[in-house]
Order: structure tokens, then C-alpha cells, then sequence
């Protein structure tokens, strides 16, 4: 599993995440987290080109995760 997250995040606490990439991890399940300092919840937020939600760094570690595990060409 891939997360994103802001490390200001006011909607979903970073101490939730980390909470729940340590239950994932103790199953035997992969886990990558990704934290933005100083960003909030929208972590693309100003972003004209996209959305709130995400910008091209987020795009490329998506990819990058996705080619990590044969998923994406």
C-alpha cells in the first residue's frame, strides 16, 4: 500500500497513519508512506494544472510505486 500524507494534516491526523503503517506492517504487509512537510490535507493544493489531491511529484512516486510491483508498464 502507498499513502500520502501532510504533515499538517488537519482532516486526517499523521498519528493516525502511523498507527495504522505499524498494524500493516506487523500483518506482513507492505507499506509506504509518504509525508509533505508543511502541507495540509490537499496536498496539491494551488495547483492549477491538476487538483487539490495531488501534483506531478505525487504522479511520478505513484508511478514509480506501481512499476515497483508490475502494475503499470
Amino acid at each position: 500500500m502507498i499513502e500520502f500524507h501532510g504533515e499538517y494534516d488537519e482532516q486526517v491526523p499523521l498519528w493516525t497513519v502511523q498507527f495504522f503503517e505499524k498494524a500493516m506492517n506487523k500483518e506482513g504487509n507492505y507499506f509506504e508512506g509518504h509525508t509533505y512537510k508543511g502541507m495540509r490535507h490537499y496536498l496539491g493544493e494551488g495547483n492549477q494544472k491538476y487538483s487539490r489531491y495531488f501534483d506531478d511529484e505525487i504522479l511520478k512516486v505513484a508511478d514509480d510505486f506501481l512499476r515497483k510491483f508490475n502494475l503499470l508498464d
